[in-house]
């Protein structure tokens, strides 16, 4: 019987193989973009040749779930086209392909997009999300032939840039206690300080090769839809879920998740549960005083001490508003949120070095690997704003 570890590896091994296969697929793919006159491509990210000039991928198959950047620039010969007095840019992108049936397909996306030249509206109508995978692609891209350091201060340097360049255009009334940033990219900093704690970049050699090499396999064609929580993991509390007053069934009969808790410290107290998932693994932090009640309906077992590794007791689908019915009602959901059949769920139990890490590691706000906690790093970014203001005045 396989056991720890090595065990969960097989389980999650299993499901990524069964997603793999199941994921709508074509073959033959030959891509183009085109933009208005005026902008030009200076880089793409992905896995796969690319010809430089016109911008013409060539793929042997493609699936649902595969992404691709490309970073724009324009010139000084940008001529937008007219639209109801507002001058507009349009992007457009064309798929060649075959489905499984042998069929020859075409498939072309076009989108236009208002063209503006205050830097105030630029930075309200940027897509935080968008930014984010952008940079996540860009760290992968970097890493393969600069230092991690040099990646790490690329971030670093890239956040300043972009907070600097808001206050002194946008914010320059602002007290010199207070981080200028716009509504939409408040989150920029801690997105950012999360790629820097994760595994692609973590300091030193603590992380095995096959682990950060996994990362940034993911980081180089990770959907859109799963960058934010690839880099900073959603975390629920579950061991509360039989007590909690919070109705997880809401009145169209949808499953409403809990309340996600902070990914710090504070958060992994005596007599708790919690469960992280980041779009590809499910981990379950078990404390050492959690409640006998959970270990039952969840863990199959009477006492924290009883077995060196735990499993998830099957689904008593008979129940199910014991706390075995609405943990599995909580992880149902998540599968269905992120499109698939099943996760593994790897379960790490407290005080135990050998597996805890792969949970402290996920705890971005605070101090972790030689990086800084999320409030020495927004202090950080405050003093380095303030002297590129005065730098520039």
């Amino acid at each position: 019987e396989d056991k720890g570890f090595y065990s969960y590896q097989k389980d999650q091994f299993l499901s990524d193989i069964s997603h793999v296969m199941k994921r709508y697929r074509v073959f033959d793919v030959t891509m183009r973009i085109r933009f208005s006159r005026g902008i030009y491509a200076t880089e793409y990210f992905g896995k796969f040749p690319s010809n430089s000039q016109n911008l013409e991928f060539q793929l042997p198959g493609l699936h649902c779930e595969k992404t691709f950047g490309v970073e724009l620039s324009i010139n000084s010969y940008l001529q937008p086209i007219p639209k109801k007095s507002n001058p507009f840019i349009y992007f457009q992108t064309g798929l060649l392909y075959t489905t499984l049936k042998g069929e020859r397909r075409l498939r072309v996306h076009t989108l236009g997009l208002p063209f503006t030249n205050d830097i105030p509206t630029i930075y309200r109508f940027t897509n935080l999300e968008a930014l984010i995978s952008y940079f996540l692609k860009k760290t992968y891209v970097i890493s393969l032939t600069q230092p991690l350091g040099m990646v790490r201060d690329y971030l670093l340097t890239t956040c300043i840039d972009i907070l600097s360049s808001y206050r002194i255009q946008c914010k320059r009334e602002m007290s010199i206690d207070e981080l200028a940033c716009p509504e939409n990219l408040e989150l920029l900093p801690l997105y950012l300080l999360s790629i820097i704690k994760h595994t692609i970049l973590k300091f030193g050699c603590c992380v095995p090769a096959d682990e950060r090499i996994t990362a940034l396999w993911r980081a180089s064609s990770c959907p859109l839809s799963l960058t934010i929580p690839f880099i900073h993991p959603r975390c629920f509390r579950v061991d509360n879920l039989d007590t909690d007053s919070q109705q997880l069934i809401d009145s169209n009969g949808k499953v409403k998740l809990p309340p996600q808790t902070q990914l710090c410290k504070q958060s992994l107290t005596n007599s708790t549960a919690l469960l992280f998932e980041n779009g590809y693994t499910i981990i379950l932090w078990i404390s050492s005083s959690i409640s006998r009640s959970f270990l039952e309906q969840v863990l199959g077992v009477t006492s924290f001490d009883e077995k060196e590794n735990f499993s998830v007791c099957p689904e008593d689908k008979q129940k199910p508003n014991s706390l075995n019915g609405k943990f599995y009602a909580i992880y149902h959901e998540i599968c269905r949120q992120r499109q698939r059949k099943e996760f593994s769920i790897d379960i790490v139990k407290q005080k135990n070095l050998q597996q805890e890490y792969r949970a402290l590691d996920l705890l971005v706000l605070d101090q972790v690997h030689q990086t800084k906690s999320y409030p020495a790093f927004f202090d950080h970014l405050k003093k380095a704003i303030l002297e590129r203001g005065e730098e520039d005045i």
